[in-house]
């Protein structure tokens, strides 16, 4: 039986056409007309584009080429190293964050691997904290790997570089590879510079210009990591999809010529944005807000919920609010707010959110 991807079908059936949004966790959609591409680009091979855009990724990486392999965004890089690790690892074991996000420790299961956790315990009202000492604890002689996403998803917590580059030492030390998942990173700073990728050779990334960028429909995403690995995870490319998009890839390319514009225009509405939100939270007092450390998304605790499920239900059906429950990532009686959209549609629906609450009876 295929392992079930409980919070996708969620999100696929009500975050598409949803009226108020709040559950989103990417910025809108990049405009793709506004993207001058090359036209010779858009009908150059696949192959040759791949390699390409490897090259382009690996120099924002500062890294040698043959440590990059392209992927359909960060979905495709997870799935892959989840197959390279089933189909070449002697170890069984992933070991995965709790909270955290449901394909994660779902999709490793297609490759016959076992999943445990490590918990990211709540301190001084800060969920998903991470403790060195908890991780390493759980890791024992059937652990292949360890999977983090960094930012955090659903919290937004931003691990400090020398408690991660500790981490990744550790491991090493154990024979264990660091899976990091950062498609948020770019909320905070330049693509690639902060990269864990950087912190030794047993570990692993997997971004894409998906959730920064607002451009997820290209499926222009990434691995880097050791060689070795490398070179299984483009193998299995050919074994899979055989190659991605050329229209994504060209698309993509043109994206990363001009990133930083990109960024900037993607983005430009979020200034202020985490300010505003913490402080019309802070006018209900039914309410608890657990602001990220950066990126789009957050924690709300609704003091009387403890069924985030149903309370989601009846908030879509009674106000029409689409919100994230805790449940999906482990974390039951909250719900994860994103607040990435634009200001003409994002203020009402928070603001339809705050009216809908002084009403709401437990």
């Amino acid at each position: 039986m295929l392992p079930p991807l409980h919070y996708i079908a969620y999100a696929n059936r009500h975050y598409v056409d949803a009226r108020w949004n709040l559950a989103s966790s990417n910025v809108p959609p990049y405009d793709l007309a506004s993207l001058d591409v090359d036209r010779t680009r858009l009908n150059t091979h696949p192959t040759a584009l791949t390699r390409e855009a490897i090259t382009a990724v690996a120099a924002r990486y500062g890294v040698a080429p043959d440590r990059v392999a392209m992927t359909a965004a960060t979905s495709g890089a997870n799935h892959t190293l989840a197959a390279w690790l089933g189909t070449t690892s002697p170890r069984r074991r992933i070991l995965l964050e709790r909270p955290g996000y449901e394909p994660m420790w779902q999709t490793p299961k297609l490759y016959g691997l076992e999943v445990a956790f490590f918990d990211r315990p709540t301190e001084h009202n800060r969920p998903a904290c991470l403790s060195l000492q908890r991780v390493l604890d759980a890791v024992d002689d059937q652990t292949a790997a360890v999977w983090l996403t960094n930012p955090h998803n659903p919290t937004g917590r931003v691990i400090p570089d020398a408690a991660l580059a500790e981490l990744a030492s550790a491991l090493k030390a154990r024979g264990v590879l660091l899976y990091v998942d950062e498609v948020y990173l770019d909320f905070d700073g330049e693509l690639g510079r902060r990269s864990a990728v950087h912190l030794g050779d047993n570990v692993v990334i997997g971004s894409s210009l998906t959730k920064v960028y607002g451009l997820g429909s290209l499926r222009f995403g990434w691995l880097v990591g050791p060689p070795d690995l490398i070179a299984g995870a483009r193998l299995l490319q050919l074994h899979t999809v055989g190659a991605l998009s050329g229209p994504g890839l060209a698309l993509g390319l043109t994206v990363l010529d001009h990133l930083e514009a990109v960024k900037t225009r993607a983005t430009a509405h979020l200034t202020g944005r985490a300010a505003q939100v913490a402080a019309a939270f802070a006018t209900s007092p039914r309410v608890r807000w657990h602001a990220p450390d950066t990126g789009i998304v957050g924690m709300l605790s609704i003091h009387g919920v403890t069924d985030d499920l149903a309370f989601a239900e009846a908030l879509m059906k009674d106000a029409s609010i689409i919100t994230a429950p805790g449940t999906f990532f482990q974390l039951p009686g909250m719900l994860r707010i994103g607040f990435g959209d634009d200001a003409d549609t994002f203020h009402p629906a928070l603001a339809r959110l705050l009216d809908h609450l002084q009403g709401w009876r437990p």
